[in-house]
């Protein structure tokens, strides 16, 4: 079993194509992952942002007014 797993390998590192082949799939999917993942995240971070806003908790509000405050004055 050992033996047809490294023949395997050594005949997938002689063939250039299938390695490029291998590593763009690989590459466009960690990509594509990335990408799903990090609008997930920011979506459920600016829903709960905008839950937070919503619900006027004074300590987090007036932090949340800062911020915004502090973004608009460095346009």
């Amino acid at each position: 079993m050992e033996d047809s797993a490294i023949a395997e390998y050594i005949e997938f590192i002689r063939s250039p194509r299938r390695v490029i082949w291998a590593n763009l799939l690989g590459g466009l999917a960690r990509g594509l992952g990335f990408a799903v993942g990090a609008s997930v995240l920011a979506a459920a971070a600016l829903y709960l942002l905008g839950k937070v806003a919503w619900a006027n908790l004074p300590l987090i509000g007036k932090y949340i007014a800062d911020v915004l405050e502090f973004v608009e004055l460095n346009r």
